[in-house]
């Protein structure tokens, strides 16, 4: 399956996951977010009295597989639905882009007004999320690489303030606010 221009084996990224001890059973799947949006979405059932953040999920992948085969989304379930002969009965998986699943167990801390706010409607829109807090980070809650440039330029023609990409990936939308408030504030914006 090609994912974003990559070739991926999601039976290799199924297995990786299913070598985690916390993990009971796992499935790995291309979803269409719309708009051409590809993102590879793991579903996992976990071992019995046993917790694994998508934070532990990514960095257990990390460890053997290439970014590009890193899942966006991270969907716990309690067991896999079956079809009547046994096998995994994939339409009938929760929608990874639903809200409430990929904001369970969030502490949502909401956006302060200003560059916060601005950011977390740009996040919003791009991720397709109705709502985004402070502390969240672009890619936890299921952003991309080539997603972060359309927040990039949006942020650009919204503010002014050229930010760098890769920011995202280690930075909460209120380290980011903050560093941009001070880029603009200093002139650093175009």
């Amino acid at each position: 399956m090609k994912v974003r221009g990559f070739r991926i084996e999601l039976g290799e990224i199924e297995a990786e996951l299913a070598h985690h001890p916390a993990v009971k059973q796992a499935l790995v799947m291309a979803r269409d977010a719309g708009s051409a949006d590809t993102r590879l979405v793991a579903y996992r059932v976990l071992a019995a009295g046993q917790d694994l953040t998508a934070s532990d999920v990514r960095r257990h992948l990390r460890r053997s597989l290439p970014d590009y085969m890193i899942p966006a989304i991270v969907v716990s379930v309690p067991t896999m639905p079956l079809t009547p002969n046994g096998k995994v009965d994939r339409a009938a998986l929760p929608d990874p882009f639903a809200d409430a699943e990929r904001m369970a167990g969030r502490n949502h801390v909401p956006p302060a007004p200003g560059l916060e706010q601005v950011l977390a409607a740009i996040w919003c829109e791009v991720l397709k999320l109705e709502q985004v807090g402070a502390e969240d980070n672009f890619f936890e809650l299921g952003g991309h690489s080539l997603l972060s440039f359309k927040v990039v330029a949006a942020v650009e023609r919204r503010t002014g303030w050229r930010m760098d990409p890769r920011t995202l990936f280690f930075q909460t939308l209120r380290q980011l606010a903050a560093t941009g408030s001070q880029a603009i504030a200093g002139g650093g914006g175009r």
